[in-house]
Parts: C-alpha cells; structure tokens; sequence
C-alpha cells in the first residue's frame, strides 16, 4: 500500500511538472486572442515575437485594425514618406491617437514605449480629456491606464521600450475596457 501511495505522489508530481512548462503566459494568451481577431500578425515562419520591441509603426497599424474604417490625410510627419506603414500612420494620425515629435518626425521604425502605448490607448478610448493634468506626460496617461486596468496587471516601466507581449496584454485589456462617452 505504501509503494502504490508513493508511486501516485511521484506520478501527480511529474504530470504537474510537465504541465508548467506548457502552460501559457497572459503574454501568450492575450497575443493568441489577437491573432484569433485578425488584428495582430506575426512574423514570417509564425513567431509572434512577443520578447521583441515593437515599434512605432507596428503598433500605430495594430490601433488601425482595432478601429473602425479610419480616413487617413496628408500629414506633417516627415519621415514616413516610403514607409510600409504610412497609410496606417496617418489614420493613427488623422484619428487623433498618435503624433509626432516637434521635429515633425515620427519615428516609425523606433521602438514604442510603455507610456507612448499607454497614450494611445488611453485616447483611443476617449479618456484623454480625463487625465491628471497635475501629472507630467507620461505619468498621467499611465495612472489613467491603470485606473481603467488596461495594464492587466503588467508592471509599467513608462520610458522603457514595451515588448510585443506586453503590448498584447494592454490591447487586449483595452477591448474590455468601457469607452468614454
């Protein structure tokens, strides 16, 4: 009896081993609901890539596919002329979710930041009139994504370079979030 009791223990252990390793991240699950809507793509050969950086002109085509039929226009950006990716920014752009920097560029290939996603998305929901305006940018749009738990959870390093898998947890935190009337 006691050599069936330690076998059972010794068997849940290792099926439960097993199992961690294949168990998703929220990184992974809120990428792979991204994928199922159509709004997010990976890279050639399927890796979503979500320990990468994304850059500002990935995210400003991910704010695209999540809304609806947006008109784009010329804009001041100067540096996306012959961009992959320019159509999709000036929608962004028209839309009032992204800019540019003084300089009139946009940067498009730079890495996005956690508070440069936490932004737009705030924005995106019509929250951007209800920010802290005692708080410097980016904090107050940041407190504000945290106040609508768009966050999910994630620890937000604003000035820090935000991976594809984070962006996908706060796009996919957004969709449940309640527009601003």
């Amino acid at each position: 009896m006691r050599i069936i009791k330690k076998t059972i223990i010794y068997l849940v252990l290792f099926l439960l081993t097993i199992q961690f390793p294949f168990a998703a991240t929220p990184q992974e699950d809120a990428a792979n609901a991204l994928v199922t809507m159509g709004l997010l793509t990976g890279y050639p050969g399927g890796d979503l890539g979500l320990d990468r950086t994304i850059t500002r002109a990935e995210f400003a085509t991910l704010m695209v596919r999540m809304l609806p039929e947006q008109e784009g226009s010329n804009t001041p950006l100067t540096d996306i002329s012959k961009h992959w990716a320019k159509e999709n920014i000036e929608k962004a752009y028209t839309a009032g979710l992204i800019s540019g920097y003084p300089d009139k560029s946009f940067q498009p290939d730079a890495p996005i930041t956690y508070g440069e996603i936490m932004t737009v998305l705030v924005r995106s929901l019509s929250y951007g009139d209800t920010v802290d305006p005692n708080l410097p940018w980016p904090n107050n749009y940041v407190q504000k994504a945290i106040d609508l738990n768009i966050h999910g959870g994630v620890k937000i390093p604003m000035r820090s370079n935000a991976t594809r898998g984070d962006m996908a947890v706060f796009l996919s935190q957004s969709l449940v979030t309640q527009f601003n009337h």
